[in-house]
């Protein structure tokens, strides 16, 4: 006859023969758990998306100042080099200048332009710069002076339509919710940048 065990002396064997099982500890979740993490979940999602999209923008539009400002100075950097004339025009197909000034958003051309024709090649084009995915509502801003233009020699800076009457050329570069970033360019080619406090768009 096997012998009987009190009730508690039988569940504390059973546990030591069996360690993985516990029975005062309750499996899985509540209804009130996890609706509270779903909630917790949907705040964190709610504000961290604004945060991470805002970032991207102003990521891109760093991104977009940066790179026509470096594509300026190489532009002098080349023709002081070469001791040629560099010529930087606004663009929409890669290939050929646009007269356009609100084209400077989409892209620009640097190119070896000795005689200054305005008409690239593809023996003379140094560098294509079309911006795949600028930040939302971009707009590059040339003063009248550089409007659809500007060529860089080793000593001064032409622009397309005026000429070199006016002191320095300028870009002003703004896109949504970002402040007012100006890129200028004085009479001997060499660009400057300059940020602002002012809102681009209010």
């Amino acid at each position: 006859m096997i012998p009987l065990l009190p009730h508690s002396e039988h569940h504390q064997r059973f546990e030591q023969s069996h360690p993985c099982v516990t029975s005062n500890i309750p499996v899985g979740a509540t209804l009130l758990e996890v609706t509270v993490g779903l909630l917790i979940f949907s705040i964190l999602l709610t504000f961290s998306i604004p945060s991470y999209y805002q970032a991207l923008e102003r990521n891109r539009f760093k991104r977009t100042v940066h790179t026509l400002f470096d594509d300026l100075n190489h532009a002098k950097q080349l023709a002081n080099h070469h001791k040629r004339s560099i010529s930087i025009c606004p663009t929409i197909n890669q290939t050929h200048c646009s007269d356009n000034p609100q084209h400077w958003a989409d892209g620009w051309l640097l190119f070896f332009d000795d005689d200054t024709t305005w008409s690239p090649s593809d023996a003379s084009i140094i560098r294509v710069t079309e911006l795949i995915k600028p930040p939302k509502n971009l707009t590059i801003n040339p003063n009248r002076n550089i409007a659809q233009g500007l060529s860089i020699a080793p000593l001064r800076r032409m622009g397309k339509t005026q000429g070199t009457g006016l002191p320095n050329g300028r870009f002003t570069l703004c896109a949504n919710a970002q402040t007012k970033v100006t890129i200028y360019i004085n009479v001997f080619g060499i660009p400057r940048l300059e940020a602002s406090d002012q809102s681009c768009h209010p």
